[in-house]
């Protein structure tokens, strides 16, 4: 226990607090890494902060990891009658500092290395033999390949949205649209390669051994580091590096930072001159003003036939004309409070214009105004924190409402579920954000059920449509696996299980989601190609390091790709132990692999179809002649343009068109395509504020 507890005390902060003028000092890298780059100091200063949470995380983490190996392996010895697991026990703890300092050491190399924007260095990978002998060490090396790669996927799944805010912020302090995950340095991969490298400088731990310490690295720290990826999206949100014209434009993650004080600033630059308030006027306090935004008519707004930003406005001054200051005459508000409302009163106003939202549900959105207004004058975060509670809420309604027709208006509709949730924000919100997470929980549940109730009607509406589309699609996908296939002389069985049960359906969707002239299709080919090339016998040693260096990259690809089709993920774990012996036998320069079998689909090869204009998923808005309008969904289309299925939020058929035809309603104003919505209808209002201001 005493050596423990010093060496506890030896690293009680391994990472520790950065400041801009210590950057290199605090990640200890001297001048081997060469000097600090002035445009890399935000991304400094953010990932100093990270770097500070997770400083004080860790040790405690891998203390507990240790202590429980301890444990078991004690254990073990007790039960074993084999001399050498006492000696294996004292083996891990003298490993143990050495564990520890080697990867702290190596975190903090990779978040220098970030903060340079310099490249990570190539993954770890033990020399691949010469000429594998003997199975035990790629057997080991494959192990130990597959454990990290589970921690990775796992860790990656469960934490995906704060990885993707940090993400999301990484990009932005760069100046860039976009970020490989990879140069997060605290990400799940980054820290499961360290611990990986770390592993490997010790070279006489048994490989069962080994596992074990992978094993609870995951239960000990990858799976407790929940707070420390929520804190760093929160400090992300919280950043003010970002600079407004920055924000205007946007970055493509759809995750806005928009800080309070720097709308504020933009918004006084659109006024002639600054605000002035006479000092004889008395000052609303925030308290009384939610008071008065209560008192507010919205019924008598609602027959006028809505609630407009401009009339709340003017219902607002009356209410304080109303409101006397003793003796003194009429009162205003502060200045910060009113630039909150002024900013609440914008953003609506932008997010209801387009056609994203049908005018009737836009009504039940305007009325969001007041509730909104209240909390934003609590919460400035609603405005910065793109996972805010009541953005998130607006986001799920403006989805939701995409598919929305006029004539869908019962009581458990979803123009019903908008009004019970407009109803209860306007009479029972009481400054606690947890009521729009509430509502945001109930409102999510009720789509889910709706859509996948939607999903078997859509479901069993395509499987009724001519299938000469479908022949095709097969025989294309066919033909393109074989093609492949037939390049290489065997094929182990696994292969071939992935290939046509599960590759298989990732390209059928592939090709009816973007077609076979699409990046994504082309990407899917590549693995397929990756995944061929890696069961085939490799000549000398340089070919099997290069397996092994791919081998990690390559089940990460077939696990996202067979996850969005959502294969049985048993079937996928046995999968990929049946590769891990394939891929020993590669190594060991066996064959285990069969001649191709015929009759897997081969077919002739064929075009892409041609394209009709809109892409499956697109919504378009038909208008009848009395102006009942009607949104639908186009799910399916033939190859040659000539039969287009669409259908309705309820996976309802609705009428058969062909692409001229659609054509034309578009050319008469019969039709509209109604914007997709793929960017949260919040986001998209934020970005269209802050562009408004900037111009």
């Amino acid at each position: 226990m005493e050596g423990d507890k010093e060496a506890e005390a030896a690293t009680p902060n391994p990472f520790g607090l950065v400041t801009e003028h210590a950057l290199n000092d605090h990640f200890d890298i001297g001048s081997t890494l060469g000097p600090l780059l002035p445009p890399s100091l935000p991304v400094g200063r953010y990932l100093g902060e990270c770097g500070r949470l997770l400083g004080a995380t860790l040790p405690r983490l891998l203390d507990a990891l240790f202590r429980k190996m301890d444990e078991a392996l004690n254990d073990q010895a007790d039960k074993s009658a084999n001399d050498a697991s006492p000696v294996t026990v004292d083996r891990v703890r003298r490993a143990r500092q050495r564990i520890q300092s080697d990867f702290f050491q190596r975190v903090r190399q990779a978040a220098a290395r970030a903060a340079m924007d310099q490249p990570r260095l190539e993954r770890p990978s033990a020399s691949a033999p010469q000429r594998c002998t003997a199975a035990a060490p790629a057997q080991a090396e494959l192990e130990e390949i597959l454990a990290t790669e589970n921690l990775v996927s796992k860790a990656e799944s469960r934490y995906r949205d704060p990885l993707a805010a940090i993400d999301a912020h990484l990009a932005r302090l760069r100046g860039r649209g976009d970020l490989d995950g990879r140069a997060n340095p605290y990400a799940p991969l980054a820290l499961c390669e360290s611990f990986q490298a770390a592993l490997k400088s010790v070279g006489d731990l048994e490989p069962a051994v080994r596992l074990q310490l992978y094993k609870g690295f995951g239960k000990q720290v990858m799976d407790r580091l929940g707070p420390f990826y929520s804190m760093c999206a929160a400090a992300a949100t919280r950043a003010t590096e970002v600079h407004p014209e920055g924000a205007a434009l946007g970055n493509d993650s759809g995750m806005l930072v928009a800080p309070f004080e720097q709308l504020r600033d933009l918004l006084h630059r659109q006024e002639a001159a600054g605000r002035f308030i006479p000092a004889r006027r008395g000052v609303v306090d925030t308290g009384e003003l939610l008071g008065l935004l209560g008192r507010l008519d919205l019924d008598a707004e609602l027959a006028r036939g809505g609630v407009s930003s401009a009339r709340l406005r003017e219902q607002l001054s009356t209410v304080l004309a109303r409101t006397r200051w003793v003796g003194r005459g009429r009162r205003a508000l502060s200045p910060e409070d009113e630039d909150t409302l002024d900013l609440v009163f914008l953003f609506f106003e932008h997010l209801l214009r387009g056609n994203t939202v049908p005018d009737a549900i836009g009504v039940l959105i305007a009325r969001m105004q007041i509730p909104v207004a209240k909390l934003a004058l609590l919460d400035k975060g609603f405005f910065s924190d793109p996972g805010h509670p009541a953005r998130r809420l607006l986001n799920h309604v403006g989805q939701a409402a995409v598919g929305w027709s006029d004539d869908d208006r019962g009581p458990d509709s979803l123009y019903g579920m908008i009004e019970r949730v407009t109803e209860r924000l306007i009479l029972d919100f009481d400054g606690d954000p947890g009521l729009f997470s509430e509502l945001d929980g109930w409102f999510v549940a009720h789509l889910a059920r709706e859509q996948a109730q939607a999903d078997l009607v859509e479901t069993r509406v395509l499987a009724e449509v001519d299938t000469r589309s479908s022949g095709l699609e097969q025989q294309v996908v066919d033909a393109a696996i074989a093609e492949r296939r037939a390049i290489h002389a065997r094929v182990p069985p696994v292969a071939d299980s992935i290939l046509y049960e599960g590759l298989q359906q990732v390209l059928r969707a592939t090709y009816r989601t973007e077609g076979p002239d699409s990046g994504s299709w082309r990407s899917v080919l590549e693995l397929v190609d990756r995944l061929l090339w890696s069961v085939q016998p490799k000549d000398g040693a340089a070919e099997r390091r290069e397996l092994l260096r791919m081998i990690p990259e390559l089940l990460r690809a077939l696990r996202a790709r067979l996850d969005v089709t959502g294969c049985d993920q048993r079937r996928v774990a046995r999968w990929f132990r049946d590769l891990q012996t394939a891929h020993l036998a590669v190594l060991q320069g066996a064959s285990m692999g069969r001649n191709p079998v015929s009759g897997r689909g081969c077919a002739p090869e064929y075009g892409a179809p041609p394209g009709c204009g809109l892409p499956l998923g697109s919504w378009l808005e038909l208008i009848g002649p009395d102006g009942a309008r009607t949104r639908l969904k186009l799910a399916w289309r033939s190859p040659d343009n000539d039969a287009l299925t669409f259908v309705d939020r309820h996976g309802q058929r609705g009428p058969r068109l062909t692409g001229s035809e659609v054509a034309r309603l578009l050319e008469r104003g019969s039709a509209a395509v109604i914007d997709d919505g793929r960017e949260p209808i919040a986001d998209r209002a934020l970005r269209s504020v802050l562009s408004a201001l900037v111009d």
